[in-house]
This record gives C-alpha cells, sequence and structure tokens, in this order.
C-alpha cells in the first residue's frame, strides 16, 4: 500500500514459486547484459531494480512432476544456483540487506563474538559435541543452564510436517545428554527475565518492544513458543547506550534491517 501510495512501482517475488511458477532469464551479450524476471505478481527488466527488499526466502519448488530423487536434487540446485547469480548480479542495487551480508550476521558463534566486542553483556556459551563438556558445563551454571539450536532449529519431514526446536532448560543429569556426540549443541547459561526485548532496527530507525513472556508457562524460556499467541506488548524505551550497540552491530555486519 504505502508502495502504491508513493506511484512506486514494484514486483514481488516469492522464491518458493521459482522455477515452478516464476522465471528468470539472463542474457549476456558482447556488449551488455539483461535479463527478465517473470512472476503471477508482475515483470520486470533486471536492468530496471534499483531497489531490493530481501526478506525470508524460501528455498525454490521444483514441479511436481520431476519425481525422481535424484533429479530433483539436481534441479534445485540448479535454481539455488541461478537465484544466487540474480543476486550478485543486482549488486548495484540498494539491498535490505545483501544476502551475503545477511548470511554472515544469522552466524550465532560469530554474533556473540560481536556483541561482546560492542559492549553487550552474553550469558555463559559452550558449543560441544563432548557429552562430558555439557555436563561440566551445566553444572557450573548455578543458575541452570539451557540448550540451542546452533543454526535455524527447524526439522522438516519427508510428509511436509515441520516441527521446531526452541530454547529449553537442560539438566546435567538428562537422559539425552549423551547424544551431544552425534551434533554440536550450543548451551548457555540460563538468565532468569521479567521481560523480553524485542529491538527491530531499519537503517538507524530503532523500535524496542517489550514482551510479557513470563505471564504464561508456554514462553517463560522461549517466547515463539504457540507463535507468541498470548503474549502481550509493551512499550518499552531501551538504557542509554543500548540502541548505539546495535548500530554498531548492524555497521559491523553491514545490514540495513535487524532484530535483536
Amino acid at each position: 500500500d504505502r508502495l502504491r501510495q508513493r506511484s512506486a512501482s514494484y514486483v514481488r517475488l516469492n522464491t518458493d514459486t521459482y522455477p515452478a511458477t516464476a522465471e528468470v532469464s539472463i542474457e549476456f551479450a558482447p556488449a551488455a547484459m539483461d535479463g527478465l524476471l517473470r512472476c503471477p505478481h508482475g515483470v520486470v527488466h533486471l536492468r530496471d531494480i534499483h531497489t531490493v527488499w530481501y526478506r525470508k526466502p524460501e528455498p525454490p519448488r521444483i514441479d511436481a512432476r520431476v519425481e525422481d530423487v535424484q533429479a530433483r536434487h539436481f534441479a534445485e540446485e540448479e535454481s539455488k544456483a541461478a537465484l544466487a547469480g540474480l543476486y550478485a548480479l543486482l549488486d548495484a542495487a540498494f539491498w535490505v540487506s545483501p544476502p551475503d551480508r545477511v548470511r554472515a550476521a544469522n552466524d550465532k558463534l560469530k554474533q556473540l563474538a560481536a556483541a561482546r566486542q560492542f559492549g553487550f553483556e552474553i550469558p555463559r556459551t559452550l558449543v560441544t559435541t563432548s557429552p562430558g563438556a555439557a555436563v561440566e558445563f551445566i553444572r557450573t551454571c548455578a543458575g541452570g543452564a539451557v540448550v540451542k539450536p546452533l543454526k535455524s532449529g527447524c526439522i522438516e519431514y519427508p510428509d511436509g510436517r515441520v516441527e521446531l526446536i526452541y530454547t529449553n532448560p537442560v539438566r546435567a543429569d538428562d537422559e539425552h545428554i549423551a547424544s551431544v556426540v552425534y551434533a554440536p549443541c550450543l548451551f548457555q547459561e540460563y538468565v532468569p527475565k521479567m521481560l523480553e526485548i524485542r529491538v527491530t532496527v531499519i537503517g538507524t530507525k530503532v523500535f524496542p518492544v517489550a514482551l510479557d513472556s513470563q505471564s504464561s508457562d508456554i514462553s517463560r524460556h522461549d517466547w515463539r513458543r504457540d507463535n507468541g499467541s498470548g503474549v502481550k506488548y509493551l512499550p518499552f524505551s531501551l538504557p542509554d547506550g543500548i540502541a548505539g550497540r546495535c548500530l554498531r552491530f548492524m555497521d559491523y555486519f553491514g545490514i540495513r534491517f535487524s532484530a535483536f
């Protein structure tokens, strides 16, 4: 609606419609390069794209008529490569935010290192595949510990079911500790909280909101459980210095949108 109010021409590409119903054509000639982006929401030449809002892209979706597993994998990898090439060719556009910068900023360990560098207080953290190291770490956390995914925490099953792994309290005598050996786990000391603060930053504008996650057992350890339903949002003013640290964090990663 806001783009239409400004008479700005735009096209929306849902990346999970490519290549099934969306089309990307890129042509190189001796003297020039151009291409066409065609999708249900419109058509645009690459030379006319000046700004890109890069928001939660989904993986390409291959036509159901391609039934062979290896063929589907090949088609998906080729489609990902075409989209990555498209993004690279639009490097002169204004991005919110550049995909390579987004990927770098999504690294939790690099996030922690940057947060500490810019003055944020961070909880004690351990990433390990050693059950013994995990047990020792948990035992030394006087207020308890939590375990969380190192990356996405999203598990997709062949039948289409999707499960999410949230932040969960963990004990040293947990029956599953031994399985840490199969994949790295991220452990942190438990931080009791009165509220959780969600700080959305776009450009240099900072929008803090408090989340009353402690009023329900469902959201007590992770406000995202049950899709955040029932969690009250409240106005909040950030303490001095925190907003500036958020902006320095974004400058460090070269991103223009973030949610802390």
